[in-house]
């Protein structure tokens, strides 16, 4: 009998190294902006289950001038993202004429307790998280759910005495990602996904997300 998966997610990573970048003092501006409000968070009231995120993050309001302006082309970051991005984008089957920007969507801080709820990154193609400053000893995993919904939880949760659901992709209902400090990774941009209040500690876990469109060569999202 031949099984084929389908609805596979594809997830890309890749290592950022660190000498090509101001690591140091980029986390020292944001951990500065972190000093100031903790609770940085002008993006949700809620989300689709009415648990607005306790987080700090700079998304819609970058413009807040209590707060460092973080340009990550000043901290080389842009630059080095854009290598990876590059990389990427070659490993997609395209067709035709194509044209792809990408650009920075936040930075996101969470210690203790702090968490940020389920969301996705549409409309973009693609979205990223470079884990710049993080843990897997201590710091919350970048949590996936499953594309299909909580059929999967159905089969592998509530009838657990007739499914082994250990290697079975699709009866997981979502997927904690644990990655190396340094590393870079692209999914889906419809893919919900979430940082739960799982810090062990007060020392911060911070990340870096940026958007990917790709669209027809005349055709711009990011300029």
């Amino acid at each position: 009998m031949a099984i084929k998966k389908l609805f596979a997610t594809p997830i890309w990573s890749e290592k950022i190294n660190f000498k090509e970048i101001q690591k140091d003092k980029l986390i020292k501006d944001i951990l500065s902006n972190y000093k100031k409000d903790k609770y940085r968070n002008k993006w949700d009231s809620f989300d689709q289950n009415g648990t607005p995120s306790i987080t700090h993050l700079s998304y819609r309001d970058d413009c807040n001038t209590n707060f460092i302006n973080i340009d990550y082309k000043k901290y080389g970051l842009q630059k080095a993202i854009d290598k990876k991005i590059k990389k990427f984008i070659k490993t997609l089957p395209l067709k035709g004429d194509i044209n792809y920007e990408w650009g920075f969507s936040t930075y996101h801080v969470t210690t203790k307790n702090q968490f940020m709820s389920s969301h996705h990154h549409l409309p973009a193609d693609f979205t990223s998280v470079f884990f710049i400053k993080y843990d897997k000893k201590i710091h919350a995993p970048l949590t996936l759910n499953a594309p299909y919904g909580d059929i999967g939880l159905y089969i592998g949760m509530i009838r657990p005495a007739l499914f082994n659901n250990a290697n079975l992709d699709y009866l997981k209902g979502h997927e904690d990602i644990y990655p190396e400090e340094g590393e870079y990774v692209i999914f889906p941009a419809h893919i919900l996904h979430s940082v739960k209040a799982l810090n062990k500690t007060n020392e911060p876990r911070i990340t870096i997300s940026a958007n990917i469109k790709i669209d027809s060569v005349n055709k711009t999202h990011y300029k």
